[in-house]
């Protein structure tokens, strides 16, 4: 009602909230853009947006969509350009790495200096610049959430996410799903779809895991009603239960 009788300019918010908007419109055959001509573009923010999450959002809401890269603790970071690289913001912060951890400096809080704030977020910055800015060529996830494998070795969370999100688009029914590292060797997937996965699908699912992570791990796809989220509202992919136990 409001995006029908009041003009917006942007639509903004984290990453999962708009990629699920954005799903309904499209199952509805409509855009936001069709429905609020007013709006001009789509930000997101807080949550990594995969380039399927891009997908989605031109299509649903019908415009182009920018990420943004900020912190509650210091200010925004780095914003897209229109060449589809982020920049980082140079008026404000001093923004650098230590073993690829993103560390961020904030000039102007006199009230409560951040020195080298630890963001827990890791990535690259090119030094290069284009006029003031650098540009921050990839961003990870935090550190802290990191698959460990029964091998010994560790992957990023985000790849088990790209790796199995190809699968469960294809089916065509997916909402939203988050992945859980509840044992060394279980993973388990909180799935929100429209029906049941079938079991080619989740033998799809496994078989895709086990060529690209490694064999033998024990894979439990969940089929849920909602996905509880923190009461920050962010949805991570990616959880390592591994420290409760």
């Amino acid at each position: 009602y409001r995006f029908r009788n009041k003009g917006f300019d942007y639509i903004y918010g984290y990453t999962s909230a708009l990629v699920r908007f954005a799903r309904y419109l499209i199952s509805k055959g409509t855009t936001l853009k069709e429905i609020c001509p007013s709006v001009k573009i789509c930000i997101s923010t807080s949550e990594t947006a995969t380039p399927e999450d891009h997908e989605i959002l031109i299509k649903g809401f019908g415009v182009p969509h920018i990420r943004e890269y900020g912190l509650s603790e210091t200010c925004i970071t780095a914003f897209d350009a229109p060449d589809g690289n982020w920049r980082l913001t140079e008026e404000t912060l001093f923004t650098e790495t230590s073993n690829g951890q993103i560390l961020s400096t904030s000039l102007y809080n006199t009230a409560l200096p951040m020195i080298r704030y630890e963001t827990c977020d890791t990535g690259i910055i090119e030094n290069e610049r284009v006029g003031i800015y650098r540009t921050l060529q990839q961003l990870h996830g935090r550190t802290n959430d990191m698959i460990i494998l029964p091998s010994g070795k560790t992957a990023a969370g985000l790849t088990f996410y790209y790796i199995s999100r190809s699968v469960l688009e294809s089916s065509c029914v997916l909402k939203e799903f988050i992945i859980r590292q509840t044992g060394l060797n279980e993973f388990t997937f909180d799935i929100v779809s429209d029906r049941d996965l079938t079991v080619e699908e989740k033998e799809l699912v496994k078989q895709k895991i086990s060529l690209y992570l490694e064999p033998g791990l024990n894979i439990i796809l969940n089929r849920v009603h909602h996905i509880e989220r923190p009461p920050s509202g962010k949805l991570k992919h990616f959880y390592s239960e591994l420290n409760r136990h």
